[in-house]
């Protein structure tokens, strides 16, 4: 409960401090794709449990939404739907992770104590 509390403090922190950055907001000023969708799925997709999980998910999953920027110039779709293929995409990708790999690419580490050796 302290970790949500904490995070909370500093995300309303990051908020009022981009505010005053910016000057004026509403709800056209985010991205909610980026801020939402993407982080989840690489912090699922590399494993939850593991900090070098959540790197190597977040390579490969920005590595395939860069990837597919260029379906646009190869597929006779207007740049909407291309957009949207490139959201299926990534659900997909989440999906076979989840079905396939419920941990993660990396699943979760098993720290052991030192003084559990002995």
């Amino acid at each position: 409960m302290q970790s949500f509390v904490l995070g909370a403090m500093i995300m309303g922190m990051a908020g009022s401090l981009y505010a005053h950055y910016a000057m004026f907001i509403d709800a056209n000023s985010f991205e909610p794709l980026y801020g939402t969708f993407l982080v989840w799925v690489m912090l699922i997709a590399g494993g939850s449990g593991n900090s070098k999980g959540a790197i190597l998910g977040a390579f490969i999953i920005w590595g395939i939404w860069a990837g597919t920027d260029f379906m646009s110039s190869y597929l006779a779709l207007p740049g909407t739907q291309v957009a949207s293929l490139r959201v299926i995409t990534i659900a997909i990708l989440l999906e076979l992770v989840l079905l396939l790999r419920p941990q993660g690419l990396l699943g979760e580490e098993k720290i052991v104590s030192k003084m559990m050796t002995k």
